[in-house]
């Protein structure tokens, strides 16, 4: 994710949230009715992006705070709302102040249960080392549908993960959009084999790409394919000329691959 996406996605994750939970202070709702189903309608909404919001970007901490801010605003929305009347007014205006929020927590309900996934999988599993060391790895996308993991939307890329390392502050790169390959803080670490198995294939050659541009000719970039108990794994992304090992090569699980 690069240029405008960017800003739209810290938009979504950080001014969205924070406008809807100030209206929710500031609001005087008619009856406990009313405001409880604006409240849950905000807190669906804040929750859906606590979940599925791409946090790599603005920052791991900032998804935390999100949380805090929302739970203190409810305490005190409670307390300012203690003396409201219980019962909404039920005639055609008290009715449509109901409407809006009820339509929200339909619509936010159905995008949170379809965003939870499944922990139900019928194929044959794989277990696999870890490709990367020291600390602070994240998956961006990972996951059975697409409201966690863009892949989903091409059947062949249905099981792909992409993997970053975030910063000090929680964050992918050095600043918030990254002008360099040099700015993200992955670049550059090595990878090591997931398995013990057989190098099927390999591309080490072609450039990396620069920063929102995409080769739409070698969508792998340079990468590797292993063959591995009866699977195939594909480790794709990877820096030019940064491969250690060969077609055809026998390798254990943990030896050098080559850097992202």
């Amino acid at each position: 994710m690069c240029g405008y996406l960017i800003y739209i996605s810290v938009f979504a994750q950080t001014v969205i949230p924070a406008t809807l939970l100030m209206w929710l202070l500031i609001m005087k709702p008619s009856s406990w009715l009313h405001g409880g189903l604006f409240g849950l309608s905000i807190a669906l909404v804040v929750w859906y992006t606590y979940y599925t919001g791409r946090w790599d970007i603005v920052g791991v901490w900032v998804k935390e705070g999100l949380l805090w801010v929302t739970t203190l605003s409810f305490f005190m929305v409670f307390y300012k709302w203690y003396r409201v009347p219980g019962l909404a007014v039920w005639n055609k205006s008290g009715l449509l102040e109901l409407f809006v929020p009820f339509v929200m927590i339909i619509i936010f309900s159905s995008m949170l249960w379809n965003a939870r996934g499944s922990n139900d999988f019928s194929g044959v599993t794989l277990e696999l080392d870890f490709p990367l060391r020291t600390n602070g790895w994240i998956v961006f996308h990972g996951g059975d549908n697409i409201a966690v993991n863009q892949h989903r939307r091409v059947k062949a890329q249905s099981f792909a993960l992409d993997v970053g390392r975030l910063g000090r502050w929680g964050m992918r790169a050095t600043t918030l959009s990254p002008r360099d390959l040099e700015d993200y803080f992955i670049y550059g670490e090595p990878v090591y084999a997931p398995c013990d198995g057989t190098v099927e294939r390999l591309e080490s050659n072609i450039e990396d790409n620069p920063i929102g541009k995409v080769n739409s000719d070698q969508v792998f970039g340079n990468h590797v394919v292993i063959s591995c108990k009866n699977s195939i794994i594909l480790i794709a992304h990877l820096k030019k000329n940064s491969l250690r090992v060969k077609a055809g090569q026998l390798i254990k699980s943990g030896e050098l691959l080559g850097a992202v």
